[in-house]
């Protein structure tokens, strides 16, 4: 079985604190980054096909820097992704027991 856990050291919180970020180790196993690329990869592909009849900018901002919002509408995985027990287990580690998500977007950054 995957180990996700990871444990939030005074380091961690300092650096969160003052940069806004720290790197963990791996938490994910490989199937569950691939069934969200899967997930967020057909999401755009539907914006793309639903944004034909827009005007051009508007297709080239589809194709080109893709925001996603409301994920948990649009997909069981990605509404899953947040419920998922490393990040859980990493909020908890930050803000405590009363965790939720508040907003949710994906932004695309294609090649």
């Amino acid at each position: 079985m995957f180990d996700y856990t990871f444990q939030v050291t005074e380091v961690n919180r300092l650096q969160y604190k003052e940069q806004g970020f720290f790197i963990t180790p791996v938490l994910f196993e490989d199937t569950v980054l691939a069934d969200m690329r899967d997930a967020l990869n057909a999401i755009w592909a539907a914006q793309i096909k639903a944004s034909v009849d827009e005007d051009e900018l508007r297709q080239r901002l589809v194709r080109e820097r893709p925001f996603i919002a409301d994920l948990h509408l649009k997909s069981p995985v990605c509404a899953a992704f947040p419920k998922h027990p490393a990040l859980l287990d990493l909020a908890r580690q930050m803000i405590g027991p009363d965790v939720d998500v508040a907003y949710n977007q994906a932004v695309i950054k294609p090649p």
